[in-house]
Protein backbone atom coordinates (compact mmCIF):
# COMPACT_ATOMS: atom_id res chain seq x y z
CA UNK A 1 0.00 0.00 0.00
CA UNK A 2 1.28 3.47 -0.91
CA UNK A 3 1.51 6.09 1.80
CA UNK A 4 -0.75 9.00 0.72
CA UNK A 5 1.31 11.63 2.53
CA UNK A 6 4.14 13.08 0.46
CA UNK A 7 7.56 11.99 1.56
CA UNK A 8 10.13 14.48 2.75
CA UNK A 9 12.51 13.41 -0.01
CA UNK A 10 9.91 14.05 -2.74
CA UNK A 11 9.17 17.50 -1.29
CA UNK A 12 12.90 18.24 -1.22
CA UNK A 13 13.21 17.15 -4.87
CA UNK A 14 10.33 19.40 -5.81
CA UNK A 15 11.85 22.39 -3.99
CA UNK A 16 15.25 21.86 -5.61
CA UNK A 17 13.60 21.40 -9.02
CA UNK A 18 11.65 24.63 -8.67
CA UNK A 19 14.70 26.63 -7.61
CA UNK A 20 16.84 25.15 -10.37
CA UNK A 21 14.09 25.68 -12.94
CA UNK A 22 13.77 29.31 -11.94
CA UNK A 23 17.54 29.65 -12.27
CA UNK A 24 17.46 28.17 -15.77
CA UNK A 25 14.65 30.51 -16.85
CA UNK A 26 16.51 33.49 -15.36
CA UNK A 27 19.70 32.43 -17.17
CA UNK A 28 17.80 32.36 -20.48
CA UNK A 29 17.02 36.04 -20.10
CA UNK A 30 20.67 36.91 -19.46
CA UNK A 31 22.18 35.07 -22.42
CA UNK A 32 20.91 35.87 -25.89
CA UNK A 33 20.55 32.81 -28.14
CA UNK A 34 21.30 32.45 -31.82
CA UNK A 35 17.96 32.94 -33.55
CA UNK A 36 18.21 29.82 -35.72
CA UNK A 37 18.80 27.62 -32.66
CA UNK A 38 16.06 29.16 -30.51
CA UNK A 39 13.54 26.37 -31.08
CA UNK A 40 16.13 23.77 -30.14
CA UNK A 41 17.08 25.70 -27.01
CA UNK A 42 13.42 25.85 -26.04
CA UNK A 43 13.05 22.07 -26.52
CA UNK A 44 16.13 21.46 -24.37
CA UNK A 45 14.94 23.85 -21.66
CA UNK A 46 11.44 22.33 -21.75
CA UNK A 47 13.01 18.91 -21.22
CA UNK A 48 15.11 20.16 -18.32
CA UNK A 49 12.15 21.86 -16.68
CA UNK A 50 9.98 18.79 -17.18
CA UNK A 51 12.70 16.68 -15.55
CA UNK A 52 13.29 19.11 -12.68
CA UNK A 53 9.69 20.00 -11.90
CA UNK A 54 7.56 17.33 -13.57
CA UNK A 55 9.50 14.45 -12.02
CA UNK A 56 8.96 15.45 -8.39
CA UNK A 57 5.34 16.45 -9.09
CA UNK A 58 4.71 13.05 -10.68
CA UNK A 59 6.44 11.40 -7.72
CA UNK A 60 4.07 13.17 -5.36
CA UNK A 61 0.86 12.68 -7.34
CA UNK A 62 1.31 9.56 -9.52
CA UNK A 63 4.48 7.64 -8.59
CA UNK A 64 3.89 5.08 -11.34
CA UNK A 65 4.42 7.75 -14.01
CA UNK A 66 7.80 9.07 -12.80
CA UNK A 67 9.79 7.04 -15.33
CA UNK A 68 7.52 8.13 -18.18
CA UNK A 69 7.96 11.78 -17.23
CA UNK A 70 11.74 11.41 -17.00
CA UNK A 71 11.86 9.51 -20.29
CA UNK A 72 9.85 12.20 -22.05
CA UNK A 73 12.08 14.88 -20.56
CA UNK A 74 15.22 13.04 -21.67
CA UNK A 75 13.79 12.71 -25.19
CA UNK A 76 13.15 16.46 -25.34
CA UNK A 77 16.71 17.19 -24.21
CA UNK A 78 18.16 14.78 -26.78
CA UNK A 79 16.04 16.20 -29.60
CA UNK A 80 16.89 19.75 -28.56
CA UNK A 81 20.62 19.09 -28.53
CA UNK A 82 20.80 16.89 -31.63
CA UNK A 83 20.26 19.41 -34.44
CA UNK A 84 22.63 22.18 -33.24
CA UNK A 85 25.36 19.61 -32.64
CA UNK A 86 24.68 17.91 -35.96
CA UNK A 87 24.92 21.16 -37.90
CA UNK A 88 28.13 22.20 -36.12
CA UNK A 89 29.99 19.00 -36.94
CA UNK A 90 32.51 19.40 -39.72
CA UNK A 91 32.15 16.30 -41.84
CA UNK A 92 33.93 17.48 -44.96
CA UNK A 93 37.32 18.29 -43.45
CA UNK A 94 38.89 15.12 -44.83
CA UNK A 95 38.00 16.19 -48.40
CA UNK A 96 39.90 19.47 -47.95
CA UNK A 97 43.00 17.57 -46.85
CA UNK A 98 42.66 15.10 -49.72
CA UNK A 99 42.26 17.83 -52.36
CA UNK A 100 45.20 19.85 -51.06
CA UNK A 101 47.57 16.94 -50.74
CA UNK A 102 46.44 13.88 -52.75
CA UNK A 103 49.27 11.66 -51.56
Amino acid sequence: MVDPSPSLFAAYNLAVGLVTGLGVVYFLYLKPAVVEYRQFHLATIAGLLLFLIGGPVAELLLPALVHWVHGTAASLVILGLYNPLESELRRDVWTDVLLREPS
